[in-house]
């Protein structure tokens, strides 16, 4: 044997060119998660493009009122009042629509709101009680995805009808821009109480978008209120907690929802049928008063509510499983090297790199077939191919069952192994640090009889074209 096949046949160079080997297998491994997120990235337009339609995720804030005022420099701003108690019940009815491949998940809900109002009082730190303009009152409702309203909203004060309906035309109301002659006032003297309400607020400073009407705010000491709203929207429903005592109840046939927000519900029950839970929240709970002027305070860091969300994700799964990919090339590798040694029969660098390539191609399968068939079917076959098609292969070149055996066994504990941390995301790490040592150990009683310094290729039968 010349110098030359010496050094190629060494042991030593084999585990560097196997090392390297596996560094560049992570090419194609990337590149394959490159492309399940791309196909996320598709799904979620995809949802997008569904919720668009029939309304996005929805934020209900208030109601509140506001009143404008005028500084001294003639300006107009906003004085804010929230309500004392605020009971929300609501009936969630979700519904599945399909586009293509993907699927989003889309809801009715209708809410019954209830409470009450102190009489607001101007009793604000350097505010005239002469530059408060009652007479430009409103009561607001903040409601993320207007187009998700789906009847008219009529709003009940001291049992009088406030219609607000989001199909009529632009209200114009009192912007910070305005003057106090600008302002438009509001005819109280109707007996009905039913006073013209429009979409859209005065001012962005509680909700973004919303429903609002005038209101007599001087018309009784407690101004209670009440309002039914039937609303569209996708994944999440959320609720601004403005009241001083807060009160919301849910009830829904979805039977995997995502409690989310700055609060969990104090109660909650959840069964395959579906859920119903309660939030009992305080205005001690959160970072703003009952009353303020202008945009000093973000209300929405309190929402808290619910996503409705499917119980598997296989992206979410995919994404994951590829973190294994060096594992998993590795110890199939090392499987072979030792195979290799004990066997004295060489294994040519070739058939290392096409077997890393099924390894790979192994997560291009798992995410083509779950979009199809869902993630637990799609991994078992995809698996199951894997695993046949690498162990056939192993044994042409091996020529020894027993040696192809252990090569099988060794990737069915290893998808195994895979399967199960995957199910159980809490405890992963766990099972990932047990599952090393174990390999470990078993490498080290394997080759504890290996006299690796007297080691030499030339102890091997095979020689010329399966060297490396």
């Amino acid at each position: 044997m010349t110098a030359n096949n010496s050094f190629r046949q060494s042991p030593t160079v084999k585990l560097i060119a196997i090392a390297i080997l596996t560094l560049l297998l992570l090419i194609p491994a990337a590149l394959i998660n490159s492309i399940v997120s791309e196909r996320e990235q598709t799904g979620q337009n995809a949802v997008r493009e569904i919720s668009a339609k029939w309304g996005q995720e929805q934020y209900i804030t208030g109601p509140f009122i506001s009143v404008p005022y005028k500084d001294d420099s003639g300006k107009i701003d906003y004085l804010y009042f929230l309500p004392d108690k605020l009971n929300i019940k609501g009936e969630l009815t979700p519904e599945v629509r399909h586009r293509g491949i993907y699927k989003a998940v889309l809801y009715n809900t209708k809410l019954t709101i209830k409470g009450s109002f102190a009489k607001p009082v101007a009793d604000f730190v350097g505010i005239a009680p002469n530059k408060v303009l009652w007479n430009g009152a409103t009561i607001n409702m903040g409601i993320s995805d207007l187009k998700g309203i789906k009847k008219t909203v009529v709003i009940k004060v001291n049992g009088k009808g406030i219609s607000a309906n989001p199909a009529a035309a632009e209200q114009v109301l009192p912007n910070k821009n305005a003057t106090e002659e600008k302002l438009p006032s509001v005819d109280y003297s109707r007996s009905s109480g039913e006073f013209e309400a429009k979409p859209g607020m005065a001012s962005t400073d509680i909700a973004s978008s919303g429903i609002s009407a005038g209101l007599d705010v001087t018309a009784a000491e407690v101004l209670d209120f009440e309002l039914m709203a039937d609303i569209n929207g996708s994944s999440a429903l959320f609720f601004t907690p403005l009241g001083k005592e807060n009160t919301v109840e849910l009830n829904s046939t979805w039977g995997d929802p995502s409690f989310d927000g700055a609060f969990l519900p104090d109660t909650h029950n959840i069964t395959q049928n579906g859920f119903n839970a309660t939030w009992n929240v305080l205005h001690l709970n959160r970072n703003y008063p009952q009353k303020w002027v202008g945009s000093k305070y973000t209300v929405s860091d309190s929402n808290f509510g619910v996503k409705l969300i499917f119980p598997v994700d296989h992206y979410d799964k995919a994404h994951r499983s590829g973190k294994y990919a060096i594992m998993f090339i590795a110890l199939t590798f090392l499987v072979f090297f030792l195979t290799e040694i004990l066997s004295k029969n060489p294994i040519h660098i070739i058939q290392y790199f096409l077997t890393g390539l099924a390894l790979c191609v192994f997560y291009l399968l798992l995410i083509s077939l779950s979009e199809q068939l869902g993630f637990n079917t799609a991994y078992l076959i995809a698996a199951l191919s894997v695993v046949a098609q690498i162990t056939l292969y192993s044994y042409s070149f091996i020529k020894k069952k027993r040696s192809a055996t252990i090569v099988f066994f060794t990737l069915a504990m290893l998808y195994g192994f895979l399967y199960t941390t995957l199910q159980i995301e809490q405890y992963s790490l766990l099972l990932g640090s047990i599952g090393l040592f174990v390999v470990l150990a078993l490498t080290m009683y394997l080759s504890r009889k290996i006299d690796w310094g007297n080691l030499r290729a030339d102890d091997t039968k095979a020689t010329g074209a399966n060297s490396l």
